[in-house]
């Protein structure tokens, strides 16, 4: 189950750096290749063990038990995170994890978009993406980067919707 162990790995590592006040430096992005088969058996394994457990109340409580006895608490945000990067190991998903209250430079922005790093820097020039200049550098805010990320996606939704409509009412879904 090492699986189970580098996600608790990476979400107590998190927790414990806010845990002492401490920032968790855009450096230190955790990133989980996609599972191999036995991995994914084991997410899977554990998500259904932990679903009984997991409900939507914010307020429930959930304990990490280190080998050593030791028994920190987790944030509700944390066991949420923990169920997600289970569910996405299951689906043999890889993982990233960010801490979102940071700037982020342009390259890092357009590893996260899949996109070119001339091309994020477009989107800001162009007044689409909001930035900051830091000297002669750009930096996001990741969540500016997030909303803007949501607005696309949403926009492409609106906009694939309109294509089926037309293509139906043309009786393009028909032939």
């Amino acid at each position: 189950m090492v699986s189970m162990a580098i996600i608790v790995f990476v979400v107590f590592a998190c927790y414990a750096q806010k845990a002492k006040g401490e920032e968790f430096p855009m450096d230190n992005v955790f990133l989980l290749s996609p599972p191999t088969t036995d991995q994914k058996r084991a997410a899977e394994g554990v998500t259904k063990q932990l679903g009984p457990h997991v409900t939507n109340d914010k307020t429930q409580k959930a304990w990490l038990l280190l080998d050593d006895g030791s028994k920190f608490e987790l944030a509700p945000q944390l066991l949420e995170l923990l169920i997600s990067g289970l569910n996405a190991m299951g689906r043999g998903q890889g993982l990233r994890a960010i801490p979102f209250s940071r700037m982020v430079t342009t390259q890092q922005a357009a590893e996260i978009m899949g996109c070119s790093r001339q091309h994020v820097v477009n989107l800001i020039e162009e007044g689409e993406l909001k930035a900051n200049k830091i000297g002669t550098h750009r930096r996001i805010e990741f969540s500016d980067l997030l909303v803007f990320m949501k607005a696309e996606d949403e926009q492409r939704d609106e906009t694939m919707g309109d294509i089926m409509e037309e293509t139906a009412r043309m009786g393009g879904y028909n032939t």
